[in-house]
Order: C-alpha cells, then sequence, then structure tokens
C-alpha cells in the first residue's frame, strides 16, 4: 500500500486531493459511516460559528489539516499551527495556494519559550510538548494499544 501512495503522490497531491469533491463522492459510497461522522463533526462546528463565515478560526496542532479544511468552510481565514515539521510540510503542500489559510510552524503553549518537543512518528498526532503526555505513553496508558 505504501508503494501505491508514493506512486499517486507523484501525479496527483493527495493531501490536497482530500478537499475535493470527488473524494467527499467516494468517501460516502465507499466508507458512508465515515463520511457521516465527517457531516456530523461539520453541523457541530456550524452550530458553534453559525451559519454566517467567522472572521477567524485558529487549528492549534493542525497535524495533516483535516481541520483547516473543515474550518476553510467556517471562516473568512484560518490561521493553522503546527510545530511538526513533517506534518508542516503537508500542510504546506495542501494549502499552500489557498489564501485565506496562513500556516505557521510553531507550538503553542501557556508561556513564551522554548521547549522539548516530543515526537512519536513523522507528522503524528501524539506529538507533544508535554512531558507527562510522553510518560502517559510510555506506560501504556494511551489510545494506541495500551490498557
Amino acid at each position: 500500500m505504501n508503494i501505491l501512495r508514493k506512486a499517486s503522490d507523484l501525479v496527483v497531491n493527495r493531501h490536497r486531493l482530500n478537499d475535493t469533491l470527488i473524494y467527499r463522492v467516494y468517501l460516502r459510497l465507499r466508507y458512508p459511516k465515515y463520511a457521516r461522522s465527517k457531516a456530523l463533526e461539520f453541523a457541530f462546528y456550524r452550530s458553534l460559528v453559525g451559519e454566517r463565515p467567522v472572521k477567524l478560526i485558529f487549528d492549534v496542532g493542525a497535524n495533516w489539516g483535516s481541520k483547516t479544511a473543515m474550518f476553510m468552510r467556517l471562516a473568512e481565514r484560518v490561521i493553522s499551527i503546527e510545530p511538526s515539521p513533517e506534518a508542516a510540510s503537508i500542510l504546506y503542500q495542501r494549502f499552500s495556494k489557498e489564501h485565506r489559510v496562513l500556516l505557521v510552524e510553531k507550538a503553542v503553549g501557556c508561556s513564551v519559550a522554548t521547549a522539548q518537543f516530543y515526537q512519536f512518528d513523522n507528522a503524528d498526532a501524539y506529538n507533544t510538548l508535554s512531558a507527562k503526555w510522553v510518560a502517559s505513553l510510555a506506560k501504556g496508558r494511551s489510545r494506541r494499544g495500551g490498557p
């Protein structure tokens, strides 16, 4: 499967493909439960901001940009913040042509400082600034298959 993904990336940017109508139709046909959960998620965010687009939404810890893509439908501008260089690269590929998205390759914390960034894997949603979270994952009490 990895070979197919690499080959497809040469032909089309698969991260940008995720934002197309064709892909949404494919999801509805092939994975209707997943498509329904995404529709419910969008409805939830829509209920928070209302029917008219808001001026600005922040996507903190944007990872691959699934929320950024959703927030683009709800706001005039989205600031997408991601500290992982690998994930930020994906965000740049996906949103570089979208003028309404500002990408910031930084971490967000409770103070201005230099901090240790713990990476579990490239572009992994578990990457963190929290030593406490790292310790929790190391003990196997995570969603990654621990007890």
